[in-house]
């Protein structure tokens, strides 16, 4: 497992570069294909979008005792990594190398200085940020580019990913079901800005 360290580290490494803060990403949500990904089954979400399964939702829930079972750190670390390889499996896809940083937001835990708003990290800069907001660490953001690619992590392990209209993406949907996690699609992301 990395720590906050490490990945501070990989970040501030030579493939990082700052880009002009707020130029990142103007997203139309015209041409956009939003997905709603998580390890939730629809069929359990009632029709006011509340989910009535009793299910563990965060990293802080290792060792609780659920309907499935107790939470062990094992099973944790297993979906968690699914939810990496999702991100790894749709930047694939949508032929994406980088990503930017935007909206950041640090808490007092972190150091300063080694992520920044606006930096542009490689995809697996971005996977490793991924993680660290998974296991709600004192970092968020939102990581983005300029053809509307998007990967937002929400609360309660509900991530959101954009890409564009054009983009040939039912490989990759199909890859991530077959991983165990549920693609829902026309779910643009709640934290996306326009």
């Amino acid at each position: 497992m990395q720590n906050v360290d490490q990945v501070l580290r990989l970040l501030s490494s030579r493939e990082s570069e700052t880009i002009t803060r707020g130029s990142c990403v103007a997203l139309n949500s015209n041409n956009m294909q939003g997905y709603r990904i998580t390890k939730y089954n629809p069929s359990y979400f009632a029709a006011s979008g509340a989910y009535l399964k009793d299910e563990w939702t965060s990293i802080s829930d290792v060792g609780k005792v659920f309907a499935d079972g107790t939470l062990t750190l094992a099973e944790y670390q297993k979906v968690e990594d699914v939810y990496l390889t999702t991100v790894r499996i749709f930047a694939d896809a949508a032929g994406i190398n980088s990503l930017h940083v935007v909206g950041l937001e640090i808490h007092d835990a972190m150091p300063q200085g080694r992520l920044e708003e606006g930096q542009n990290v490689s995809v697996p800069q971005a996977v490793e940020i991924c993680r660290e907001m998974l296991r709600e660490r004192p970092v968020w953001c939102r990581l983005e580019n300029e053809e509307g690619f998007y990967v937002h992590i929400g609360y309660d392990y509900y991530m959101y990913i954009g890409v564009s209209a054009n983009t040939h993406i039912q490989q990759a949907v199909e890859s991530v079901k077959k991983l165990g996690l549920f693609v829902e699609k026309h779910w643009p992301s709640p934290y996306h800005i326009s």
